[in-house]
């Protein structure tokens, strides 16, 4: 079987610790959600869970038996069998794999928001370089792609400190704008050098 992930984690121990709350013994609760799963939504799963546990009676070993469980809830199963807390155990564990979900959800964030700003940056400068730049301004060639270079450097940078979505749909706004002037600006000035 394939490993559950966080997603379907929570949402067999969260229905698990409701329907045991309400005093409905284990077996009757994957039953319970049997009944409510869709064909090609895990039935195979749940049907080998509850074929296990009617032979043996014991949630956290059927659980074992199937592989797709992880060994820490399977032992946190056992724990609250042992205890008799096994909604309480449940419920924890809904909230540990809602704890991990976010985590990694976060991860992945923190992985992806650098990459796109990377991606910024370089075609923000891709684009700046190739404007139709007058030759007198900044010099040659070579100086005036180093210091674009740094101007979008800075600017993707400061991109990069505005986490907040409003702020940050702002600030590229306004730096369109800002490259549209600046463009305007060197195209007039040039031309009013070469007027004079």
């Amino acid at each position: 079987m394939k490993a559950l992930n966080n997603t379907e984690l929570i949402f067999f121990c969260g229905q698990l610790a409701l329907t045991l709350r309400a005093g409905i013994s284990s077996l009757e609760s994957l039953s319970l959600m049997l009944e409510d799963t869709p064909e090609s939504g895990g039935r195979e799963l749940l049907e080998q869970v509850i074929h296990e546990m009617e032979e043996t009676g014991v949630l956290s070993s059927s659980l074992k038996k199937t592989e797709a469980f992880p060994a820490y809830l399977c032992s946190m199963t056992e724990i609250g069998e042992q205890t008799g807390r096994l909604d309480d155990v449940m419920e924890a564990l809904a909230a540990h794999y809602r704890r991990e979900e976010a985590r990694s959800r976060s991860l992945r964030s923190a992985v992806a928001y650098p990459l796109v700003m990377l991606g910024t940056m370089i075609s923000m400068f891709e684009f700046i370089k190739d404007l139709p730049w007058p030759e007198s301004f900044l010099g040659n060639k070579t100086i005036r792609d180093l210091i674009l270079h740094i101007v979008s450097t800075l600017c993707c940078y400061v991109l990069c400190c505005i986490r907040n979505t409003k702020q940050l749909f702002f600030v590229s706004w306004f730096g369109i704008f800002t490259l549209i002037l600046a463009y305007v600006v060197v195209v007039m000035s040039s031309l009013f050098i070469s007027l004079t």
